[in-house]
């Protein structure tokens, strides 16, 4: 197969290219926003969050996005977590993340709510990993299921039909590692239609 010189590459682009006046014509009847050149969405609006806007969508979602570096490379990985006004808190077992968070502490956090492409809000934290300390765990732990577990539906409780052979029980659900991101700064972002 020949490759296009650049000459014809550019002929066909501006055979594509149609204008808006030659589009109104009775040859051109497209219903295709990119063939007729016509704006037929919304235009959308993008901006920045404001702190209320950011710690709402904070409270109000259970999944983010860890962003740790492992040396050279970058290391992400989903996790639920809780709100607390001032902080996230979190749990994890011993593995790669909590290696890489004890190794270096400095991380970013990222939750997002979608509605559509066009309609969104994100946050970014910046903040630094802390191990809780043994005599906190209780209460963080308490703390942290409270918040999370009334909102999540496992299998075990509506099981949609498919065999489930795990049991519903707190040590399925407990981690070794409770820990916490102490919030630094965060930034917000949305679009909307």
């Amino acid at each position: 197969m020949r490759a296009r010189t650049e000459k014809e590459s550019m002929s066909s682009f501006y055979q594509v290219a149609i204008t808006n006046e030659q589009c109104q014509s009775t040859h051109c009847r497209s219903s295709s926003p990119l063939e007729t050149g016509e704006n037929r969405f919304e235009p959308s609006m993008t901006g920045q969050l404001t702190r209320t806007e950011m710690e709402n969508l904070l409270h109000s979602q259970l999944i983010g996005r860890l962003a740790c570096i492992n040396g050279e490379e970058p290391y992400i990985v989903p996790m639920a977590y809780a709100f607390t006004g001032t902080e996230l808190v979190g749990q994890t077992s011993p593995g790669l993340k909590l290696r890489i968070l004890r190794q270096h502490p400095k991380v970013c956090f990222e939750v997002d709510q979608l509605i559509d492409l066009r309609n969104w809000k994100s946050v970014i934290v910046y903040g630094t990993f802390l191990e809780t300390p043994e005599a906190s765990m209780p209460q963080a732990r308490r703390w942290l299921f409270n918040r999370i577990y009334p909102l999540s539906t496992p299998a075990q409780i509506h099981s949609q039909g498919h065999a489930v052979e795990a049991q519903l029980a707190d040590d399925t659900r407990m981690k070794p590692v409770l820990f916490s991101i102490s919030i630094d700064r965060m930034t917000g972002r949305y679009e909307r239609q």
